[in-house]
């Protein structure tokens, strides 16, 4: 009977607790979602072998944000950037939206990453966080790394989170998302 009602207990628990990690995701998206995402002032971008100051104009215009924070692999991640290629080249050819890969500014065994990115050949820009003040200024991006792709308009208001090469499912939203934009 112990046995019984400890299995009993211990479900409930389970049950609870995952019904607690879904309310506090959802609490944190709508937190999100009132937000305003702001740039950092200093973001280098890496593009076409070189490295040059992102372009101020790029701060008005609606843009894709995937970013990767420095407790997630950023090597890993580095190479997966050609996931998003597909992404950059939707994005460039509707003309809405641009796509920022933004990077904390690490090194990677001695190397800068911004140098490791330069010498992989990557065919979209990626950008870099100088001074690493993108979670300072935007205090609603939790840890949870299923919060860190946002879809912003022109003011930095977030119209779509979740990373499109995640799954299709997401993929198919955010593509739901960019067509709502375009018919407009």
């Amino acid at each position: 009977m112990r046995r019984i009602l400890l299995i009993i207990v211990l479900c409930l628990l389970a049950i609870s607790s995952t019904g607690c990690k879904k309310a506090r995701l959802r609490a944190q998206l709508k937190e999100l979602m009132s937000s305003t995402i702001v740039l950092p002032e200093k973001i280098s971008c890496v593009y076409n072998g070189e490295v040059f100051p992102m372009p101020d104009s790029l701060r008005d215009k609606p843009k894709l944000i995937v970013y990767i924070d420095s407790t997630e692999c950023t090597t890993c991640r580095i190479s997966q950037i050609g996931k998003y290629y597909h992404i950059f080249q939707l994005l460039k050819e509707k003309g809405l939206f641009e796509l920022m890969l933004i990077f904390p500014n690490i090194e990677l065994l001695g190397i800068p990453a911004e140098r490791y990115v330069l010498d992989s050949e990557v065919r979209c820009p990626v950008y870099f966080d100088i001074g690493n003040k993108f979670p300072e200024l935007n205090p609603s991006i939790t840890f949870d790394q299923r919060l860190h792709t946002i879809l912003v308009d022109h003011t930095g208001t977030p119209m779509f989170v979740g990373d499109p090469i995640s799954s299709r499912e997401m993929h198919r939203l955010f593509m739901n998302a960019v067509n709502k934009q375009t018919n407009k």
